[in-house]
This record gives structure tokens, C-alpha cells and sequence, in this order.
């Protein structure tokens, strides 16, 4: 892969992955984490405590590579087209 290609991508997925941190999903369920692990650390509740956390970072994980994978999906017909009509042209 050239390598201005292969920058470019990774500057991409490095703003893609910044937006994502301010999904209105996300953002709701870092609150619920930050909530849980407070709990934790004063031991109220722990066993309960442990499972939500454990649950919700797997949530939050999984919104965040589902709309990264979207996003990718995304660029990827964008930049297909892209290709396509340029050897149209040529």
C-alpha cells in the first residue's frame, strides 16, 4: 500500500475514533461506568457492582466497533466510487 494511503487511513480511523467517544450511547454508558467503578471502590454492593461494570464496558466496546465498522463500510463505498468513476474518465 502507498504510504500516503496507508497515513491517510490511519489519520481517518484516528478522527473516527475520536468521534466515537462522543456517541450520545456511549457517552450515557461511561457515565454508568464511572458510576459503577465509585461503587467499587467504596465496596458497596461488589458482586453486583463487578457484573454491571463488566456489562456495560462490553456495551460500550461493542456500540463503539459497531460504528466504527459502519463508518469503515461507509468510506469504503465512498472511495470504490471514487475509483470507479475516475477510471471512467481516464
Amino acid at each position: 500500500m502507498v504510504s500516503w494511503i496507508r497515513e491517510a487511513l490511519l489519520i481517518r480511523f484516528d478522527e473516527l475514533s475520536a468521534q466515537s467517544e462522543k456517541i450520545n450511547k456511549v457517552t450515557v454508558l461511561k457515565e454508568q461506568l464511572h458510576k459503577l467503578e465509585k461503587d467499587l471502590l467504596t465496596l458497596s454492593g461488589t458482586n453486583s457492582s463487578v457484573l454491571s461494570l463488566i456489562d456495560l464496558n462490553t456495551q460500550l466496546l461493542s456500540i463503539q466497533k459497531e460504528w466504527l465498522y459502519m463508518k469503515g463500510v461507509q468510506d469504503g463505498i465512498k472511495l470504490r466510487s471514487f475509483l470507479l468513476q475516475s477510471e471512467e474518465v481516464q
